[in-house]
């Protein structure tokens, strides 16, 4: 009965604000959208992502109500939190896998004829690219039973660059890219659903905006950009890049516009993607020929805090945050990269991870960089693969 009050106060809710919102947020986002209500449910609705309000945008489109899988994170909000579990109850996911328990709450979701919404990348794109997709998300769709709808978002990125405070209005378009009925996922191979997931997310913004420039307009167009751009590729140094206005200047000189096109003038890449390119390749050298003892670089005025199973902060801790080529220091806490699991970024610079089934985050100012130590756990990760698999 419990079960059933709440079903119909989720549907309630979605009806309501779907009435309420999707004028508003089509007028807002200037977005065009294939429609998908004549698509029957239960299904399951795979999207990329490049805005926090991409679910609102998923919902317009379809028009039905879908439970969502949201970052783990969205749970420590205190009162905001338990409005949203209440009104849409949206299905928790640690970020970087699509883990056994997420997966667990949809199949029963799909398997009670809900529909449900995952965005496959489980991340927003910080440089114009769509995200990886993680493996398992391939076998939650061969195991999901239910029609599969992918869609495409364009224009997000531009919208709202995840390094951004402040949105800019342009374009933006939702593509109804596919929809595979039961019988035909069942007739697939794994690497085929990847694939198939892949080829139908896949957003390159600035091979778009090659073929068809939009201007995105707004204010203070750079600002923060250093949370994604954290290395300058004329001096090479970390660290050293600022942003202001619609300008980005390092210490050493280097001076770049940002557009309302996206692209970078006057700089040594004319777009985000090409630079963080570099950057990553240039922080992968250098933590390859870092000793264990040589810092890389360091973040100033960081805080360590320490979330329990309910979403709870235990413990905060502050101190300067160091990188190293195979782990992280902050304030006396040391954090080996071959410990963690999971480690990710959310929102614009907020890094969360696990060690041992605990959760932790790392957060700094507006300006701090993140990404960087994603970059350094993902090449630490990889390079033990590497040795691992030379071993044997």
């Amino acid at each position: 009965m419990q079960n059933e009050k709440a079903r119909r106060r989720h549907l309630r809710t979605f009806a309501f604000f779907l009435w309420l919102l999707s004028p508003l947020i089509k007028w807002i986002f200037n977005l065009e959208v294939e429609d998908c209500r004549d698509i029957e449910g239960p299904y399951l609705v795979l999207a990329n992502h490049n805005l926090n309000l991409d679910p609102l945008l998923v919902g317009v489109a379809m028009h039905h109500q879908m439970y969502y899988v949201a970052s783990e994170h969205i749970f420590r909000a205190g009162i905001a939190s338990r409005l949203l579990e209440r009104y849409f109850a949206p299905i928790p996911r640690t970020k970087g896998s699509v883990e056994s328990g997420a997966a667990m709450a949809i199949l029963r979701h799909l398997r009670k004829g809900h529909n449900v919404c995952i965005f496959a990348e489980g991340n927003r794109s910080f440089n114009g690219l769509t995200r990886e997709i993680h493996p398992s998300t391939a076998k939650l769709v061969r195991s999901a039973g239910s029609r599969i709808v992918t869609l495409r978002l364009e224009g997000g990125y531009f919208t709202s660059p995840r390094w951004s405070a402040k949105p800019r209005r342009g374009k933006m378009k939702i593509v109804r890219v596919g929809v595979y009925e039961p019988q035909d996922i069942r007739k697939m191979r794994l690497e085929e659903i990847d694939a198939m997931l892949h080829r139908d997310l896949f957003e390159d913004a600035y091979a778009r905006q090659a073929e068809n420039p939009i201007r995105y307009k707004g204010s203070r167009l750079a600002e923060y950009l250093e949370s994604t751009l954290f290395a300058c590729p004329v001096c090479g140094r970390i660290g050293t890049l600022t942003s202001r206005g619609s300008e980005f200047v390092c210490e050493c000189g280097m001076h770049a516009v940002y557009t309302e096109t996206g692209m970078l003038q006057h700089a040594p890449y004319d777009t985000i993607t090409e630079w963080d390119a570099w950057q990553r390749e240039a922080l992968e050298k250098q933590m390859q020929n870092a000793g264990p003892s040589e810092p890389i670089c360091a973040d100033p005025q960081t805080v360590l805090s320490h979330f329990g199973a309910k979403h709870q902060e235990m413990e905060r801790f502050e101190g300067n945050l160091t990188l190293y080529a195979d782990r992280m220091e902050i304030a006396e806490h040391v954090f080996p990269f071959a410990h963690l699991t999971g480690l990710s970024v959310y929102g614009r610079n907020h890094l969360v991870f696990s060690v041992a089934g605990e959760h932790w985050e790392i957060s700094g100012s507006k300006r701090f960089s993140a990404l960087k130590y994603e970059y350094a756990y993902e090449w630490s990760k990889n390079q033990a693969k590497t040795e691992t698999t030379s071993e044997k």
